[in-house]
């Protein structure tokens, strides 16, 4: 759950934000947690410090935070190679055969036999002819 902390001269408050969590994403990064977390320290009440619970409690959701933002990117990066793979394999699988492809540039059908693979701008792309077609344009494999 998100927190919202207050800081008044009276000591913090701390109470569940009504964001949700794909908001808060947007919004709350692991920088913005522990700058939170730093004013929240420097603005508490010295009659009523902070305990060392909730201390320990928040920087523990702030160590979860980043752990799980670390985990996201190398997610992300599992399945960007994934897909990479799968595409290579598709384009591979097409050649020596002869396939009817959409062409978007001419609003045309090209038919051909696929000569060689080549990767363009990290896609692969099915050689037909001497020009290059995108794999999901494949309308016909004969």
């Amino acid at each position: 759950m998100i927190y919202a902390t207050s800081v008044s001269g009276a000591g913090t408050q701390t109470t569940p934000s009504a964001s949700t969590p794909a908001k808060a994403q947007e919004i709350l990064g692991k920088d913005d947690f522990l700058l939170l977390l730093v004013t929240q320290l420097q603005h508490q009440n010295p009659l009523e410090p902070m305990e060392d619970r909730e201390f320990i409690a928040q920087m523990a959701q702030f160590s979860s935070l980043e752990q799980l933002q670390n985990l996201t990117k190398a997610v992300e990066g599992l399945t960007r190679l994934q897909t990479d793979a799968v595409l290579m394999a598709q384009a591979t699988g097409f050649l020596g055969r002869t396939v009817t492809v959409y062409d978007p540039r001419t609003d045309t059908e090209v038919k051909g036999t696929v000569t060689s693979v080549k990767v363009f701008d990290g896609v692969p792309r099915l050689v037909i002819g001497g020009e290059m077609y995108d794999v999901a344009n494949v309308l016909e494999v004969a």
